[in-house]
């Protein structure tokens, strides 16, 4: 799946307004690549 340069921009700025998301979606990605290698 690929992202338009303006969703990326838009998801840019709703960082930017939701710093804190950012680091929801950082310990999302961890846990995700976490249970990937648990699964492997």
């Amino acid at each position: 799946m690929t992202l338009s340069a303006k969703s990326v921009n838009l998801f840019r700025l709703y960082l930017l307004d939701n710093p804190d998301q950012l680091f929801s979606v950082g310990e999302l990605s961890t846990a995700e690549s976490q249970t990937r290698g648990l699964m492997s």
